[in-house]
């Protein structure tokens, strides 16, 4: 879940979004993201 995290953070950054929550679930996630504008 740490490796995740990290991506996660990595490609908010790279992809300018902002991540408000994400559920990581057995075989995927849902995450909620909005754009910077």
């Amino acid at each position: 879940m740490v490796v995740y995290a990290g991506w996660l953070k990595q490609y908010a950054k790279e992809f300018d979004i902002q991540v408000h929550a994400w559920v990581l679930m057995t075989n995927h996630v849902h995450p909620l993201v909005t754009p910077n504008v």
